[in-house]
């Protein structure tokens, strides 16, 4: 069990919204003021859940999570977990995005070193130690690690005339065995993907293929390419995707814009995608809180994300639950960029 310690200025809050889902009527939930203890009651007897945070590429937190069933979630305060080195910086000084081992106790981050070099690196912060597993000085952007503790899926960009399209490879925790995946897809056609995740099974890649600069569409398929499906929502451009646990789910940011002007005419809402693409759900947030990428929880009863009052200028972080109840400010730092991971720790 970690032990729970003070961070100054780190205070739980909470903001109301309005939610919509498609055929239901739009309420407005009563604001939920979460509270912080010392001991956590969790959910999953058998494992610890923590939200984990970097910021200003300094250190890396943790709050714990409990009661995630209850209208009020416990959430301790956070507590610093790992200290980054003056090396550490040297590779650090950009963050792309980082995830946990399955077992929560190695952590892949995708990193620059602030000259174009740009590499996946795993770590036990128990050690200190980073190892780099591309060493390619390719843009990596998203890395995600495979159920089997043993590999990682990351993506890289390649900028191909007059595009940058992204790639998705299959590769071990240790560097070795690293391979392309959706190799059966036709590039013609999917000429200019900007975004590819895994499903928590390792079964399937969901991906956005951009048709125009406001106009893209979100694709599932199996890890080869095959047995394609298209999913998606008339005027809305999509945005950081995330599977659900079980895989039947896709959350993504999604900007609307006017099909005939081709413009983005409004601020980002969060969807809620079914596997197929029958079922789908919208969340709406007010008119000035703006929001960053959403991660759904790996018990699938939360979503995190980065929101902001003031047009991304200062961000913190929120939770909320996926029918659009219950969102609760967890951070209340102002920051100007934060990279953050769920994190479930085994017992």
């Amino acid at each position: 069990m970690i032990v729970i310690s003070t961070f100054g200025g780190c205070q739980s809050d909470s903001l109301s919204l309005t939610h919509s889902v498609q055929e239901e009527h739009t309420t407005y939930p009563t604001a939920i003021e979460p509270f912080a203890t010392k001991e956590i009651f969790s959910d999953t007897p058998n494992s610890i859940l923590e939200i984990t945070y970097i910021i200003n590429n300094e250190q890396i937190y943790a709050m714990e999570l409990g009661c995630l069933e209850e209208i009020e979630p416990c959430i301790s305060e956070a507590n610093i977990i790992y200290t980054f080195s003056e090396e550490d910086k040297k590779i650090f000084r950009y963050i792309n995005s980082m995830n946990w081992s399955p077992d929560g106790r190695k952590l892949a981050i995708s990193a620059s070193d602030g000259n174009w070099n740009d590499d996946i690196y795993v770590g036990d912060l128990s050690e200190g130690n980073w190892l780099n597993i591309t060493d390619d000085r390719r843009h990596q952007k998203k890395v995600m690690w495979f159920p089997e503790e043993e590999k990682i899926f990351f993506t890289n960009e390649a900028f191909i005339p007059p595009f940058e399209r992204v790639y998705s490879y299959m590769i071990d925790a240790d560097g070795t065995n690293r391979y392309m995946l959706l190799s059966k897809l036709d590039i013609k056609k999917y000429f200019q993907i900007t975004e590819a995740v895994i499903d928590p099974s390792g079964n399937h890649i969901a991906f956005v293929n951009k048709t125009s600069p406001v106009t893209n569409d979100m694709y599932i398929t199996n890890l080869d390419g095959s047995y394609i499906r298209r999913i998606n929502i008339n005027n809305i451009y999509f945005t950081d995707l995330s599977f659900s646990p079980e895989g039947s789910w896709v959350v993504s940011r999604g900007f609307p814009y006017n099909e005939k002007s081709r413009y983005i005419i409004d601020k980002p809402n969060l969807y809620l995608i079914d596997f197929e693409g029958h079922g789908k759900k919208e969340i709406n947030f007010r008119e000035n809180f703006e929001i960053g990428e959403p991660v759904w929880s790996p018990i699938g009863n939360w979503i995190i994300f980065t929101g902001s009052l003031n047009q991304g200028v200062s961000n913190d972080i929120y939770i909320i639950r996926p029918n659009g109840d219950s969102m609760v400010r967890v951070t209340s730092l102002s920051m100007s960029h934060c990279i953050f991971s769920w994190r479930l720790i085994s017992k």
